[in-house]
């Protein structure tokens, strides 16, 4: 069939489906116009089109132009499946294109942040004008669209208070390749060093200044026992004013004793990094279900998650563990606990293996989604 997506060539979450359905399907890709070929994760064959400007609800005029090129490119193109991946401003694009050929997938901060913390919290005139208007556009998009995936059970449960037709929700999560899994040899590179890794990105979002605190609490309080311990963080955006800031804490408090800054990280690198730590933690102020926890239980490495509501079919006290609060005594007492007794750590990194395995493949997540084209493509409207 024929697919267009308005989606993000630079986001591994996004092409990861792409480059599938273009295997065996006719697909083109609508995105921004900061769009950077050589920054680009899609496969080569595919053909772009990098026409989207901020989305904008004062520029009338520009949007209304926007729009008329999408539906001259999707009929030269005679594609009759939209799909917008990320839904703020994706598809508020789409629906404004077709409302009966559109599936919407939402990732997250789309749903948990976007629309929940952002759109309902202005802070001047401008922003109480923007923030209704996105607001009431994000909603009328999500009830217009044929099918709606999410990638969490708490991005669904908010999507219900918002559409009128709960039969078009499904969770689909982005899906991990569990046969490139589990084809790794996860036999690690020991040292005597007791390594965390943290594999999310260097945004404040992440936590990352608590993360490094509470490390450093734990290390005070082992101090008797001589650990070597050694945190690991990943600075995918060393220009900003965060990773400034985090760089900053390191130095003037002496963290970079234990602490490693590692550059952006390719697939198999990450790979690397989780086979030789001995705990991998993620402690941040908002979350969906993220790919990384979810590659961390195949690997059968201890998982520490933040203190949030996660899927509990994926993420419980039979798999993982979870802090108690947000403060570095409670980032303490959870490495702690993971260290206390061996043989429950091993139990439950083998359930969340099992699990990971069961509930959060791409295999089962690509089944999915094409159950859904088809759907849309046996009653195409664009």
């Amino acid at each position: 069939m024929n697919i267009a997506y308005i989606a993000n060539p630079h986001s591994i979450h996004d092409c990861k489906w792409i480059n599938h359905f273009c295997k065996n399907n006719r697909v083109i890709v609508i995105c921004s116009i900061v769009f950077d070929q050589n920054k680009s994760l899609l496969n080569p064959e595919i053909k772009v089109y990098p026409i989207l400007p901020s989305y904008s609800v004062f520029n009338v005029l520009r949007t209304l132009r926007v729009r008329r090129t999408i539906r001259r490119i999707l009929r030269q193109e005679e594609y009759s499946v939209l799909h917008s991946m990320y839904a703020v401003p994706n598809a508020l694009w789409g629906d404004s294109i077709t409302t009966d050929s559109h599936l919407i997938t939402t990732r997250g901060s789309d749903v948990l942040v976007d629309y929940l913390k952002t759109y309902h919290c202005p802070t001047g005139f401008r922003e109480k004008i923007s923030f209704w208007k996105m607001r009431r556009l994000f909603e009328k998009a999500l009830n217009n669209a044929t099918f709606i995936t999410s990638t969490s059970l708490k991005q669904k449960n908010e999507i219900e208070k918002i559409v009128n037709d709960s039969e078009k929700l499904f969770v689909v999560r982005t899906g991990v390749d569990n046969v490139q899994f589990s084809s790794i040899n996860s036999v690690s590179e020991r040292n005597n060093r007791f390594t965390i890794f943290s594999p999310r990105s260097m945004k404040s979002i992440y936590n990352i200044d608590l993360l490094i605190s509470g490390v450093n609490c734990f290390i005070e309080s082992v101090k008797e026992n001589s650990l070597d311990v050694n945190l690991q963080i990943i600075d995918d955006n060393p220009i900003s004013s965060y990773s400034n800031e985090i760089r900053r804490l390191i130095r003037v408090k002496g963290y970079d004793k234990f602490v490693t800054v590692l550059p952006k990280l390719t697939q198999f690198e990450m790979i690397n990094y989780y086979q030789n730590c001995d705990l991998v933690m993620m402690i941040p102020k908002s979350d969906g279900t993220p790919v990384s926890a979810i590659e961390t239980m195949l690997l059968k490495k201890p998982l520490i998650l933040g203190d949030l509501e996660y899927d509990k079919d994926l993420f419980n006290l039979e798999t993982v563990w979870k802090i108690k609060g947000f403060s570095k005594e409670a980032v303490r007492d959870s490495i702690a606990e993971v260290r206390a007794d061996a043989a429950l750590t091993q139990s439950k990194v083998e359930k969340a293996h099992l699990v990971a395995t069961s509930k959060a493949s791409l295999e089962s997540a690509l089944l999915k989604i094409l159950g859904l084209y088809n759907r849309i493509y046996d009653n195409s409207g664009i």
